[in-house]
């Protein structure tokens, strides 16, 4: 049992979690971290068949209870594998807010000069015949003065027949599954039940709660239902939806430069839901680094994720609206997807 573990999970001694780590300032904690992401320029490979099959055993809450950026251990101390979104290429980037009049607290006012993107795939793409399988994917980690990094987890439209990672927005909250689902897509929905009541949704109140400086708002923390990010029209255009005959991930470090990656829009209540006409802009993001593929990204960097549980704290109306949301995006005889916002 021991020997199988260990074949699992990948051990680390790393200490990217804990009081003396988070109260470093936001500088220093980047820069410790931006380090590691290019040291080993080398994906840690998506898990095999076995350790795919640990994803199902695993206790799913860690994930959301865990306030680190390294990953969480689990039984006898190992240090937990990334079994979804197992490969990804990582890169700095900035987040500059656009006025607007949402109110909005936190990284959505502040901004921040210290965030780390990493783009990835739910599951292994294929590289042959016409349809890639890719479940786009994308964690931003804003690192704050003296408190918690904010982390928001956002998915495309997938899996996808095309192979275009930009061939769609990316958002927060992944319409419900149906209830026809696939038995496996199912079989997942239920482990991410066992943290949250929403499972194909993420929280930005964490996000809301503290600035880059590490403030906290002078009143409640304010922060949108969902937000959408836009992949400007130049990346959109940049791929093709056919076979490019290499692994996605070879396909963007050699192809995204440094410059504007995406303008990110909010949709401020659940009764707008798939309004996405009604979106407002609210930021954009800049890459200020290339991606590389980065061993400490795949197997070290956490991304905690935020309950949507946690937004109603705040937000309190929102759970009376979320469940008839849920409900009626499961209650589709096929995938509800969102439509996106247009390009130019």
């Amino acid at each position: 049992m021991i020997v199988a573990l260990v074949l699992i999970y990948s051990v680390h001694a790393t200490d990217y979690h804990g009081q003396q780590w988070q109260k470093q300032s936001a500088a220093t904690k980047f820069s410790d971290l931006d380090k590691e992401v290019d040291l080993d320029p080398v994906n840690a490979g998506y898990p095999n068949a076995v350790e795919e099959a640990a994803l199902f055993i695993e206790g799913m809450p860690l994930s959301f209870d865990t306030v680190a950026d390294d990953m969480p251990k689990e039984v006898l101390g190992i240090t937990r594998r990334k079994l979804l979104h197992s490969v990804g290429v990582m890169a700095s980037a900035v987040w500059t807010p656009i006025s607007n009049s949402l109110g909005y607290t936190g990284i959505f006012s502040s901004g921040s000069q210290q965030l780390l993107v990493r783009l990835s795939s739910g599951s292994q793409p294929s590289t042959q015949g016409n349809s890639s399988g890719m479940i786009p994917g994308i964690a931003l980690k804003f690192l704050r003065d003296g408190v918690p990094s904010g982390n928001i987890h956002l998915l495309g439209a997938g899996p996808q027949d095309s192979f275009n990672f930009f061939a769609h927005d990316f958002t927060n909250h992944v319409p419900d599954m149906p209830f026809n689902a696939a038995p496996k897509a199912l079989i997942l929905r239920d482990l991410f039940l066992t943290a949250s009541a929403y499972p194909t949704y993420v929280g930005l109140s964490h996000v809301a709660e503290f600035g880059a400086s590490g403030q906290k708002p002078s009143g409640k923390p304010n922060y949108p239902w969902r937000i959408i990010l836009h992949p400007t029209t130049q990346l959109h255009n940049a791929y093709p939806d056919s076979n490019p005959g290499e692994f996605w991930y070879k396909q963007l470090t050699s192809t995204i430069t440094q410059g504007p990656m995406f303008s990110v829009w909010a949709i401020d209540s659940p009764a707008n839901d798939n309004k996405v006409l009604s979106a407002v802009q609210i930021a954009t993001i800049s890459l200020t680094s290339n991606f590389t593929e980065s061993n400490f990204g795949d197997s070290t960097l956490f991304y905690q994720h935020t309950a949507l549980e946690d937004d109603f704290k705040f937000k309190p109306t929102w759970a009376k609206i979320a469940p008839q949301v849920q409900f009626w995006q499961r209650n589709h005889t096929t995938a509800f997807t969102y439509d996106d916002l247009p390009w130019n």
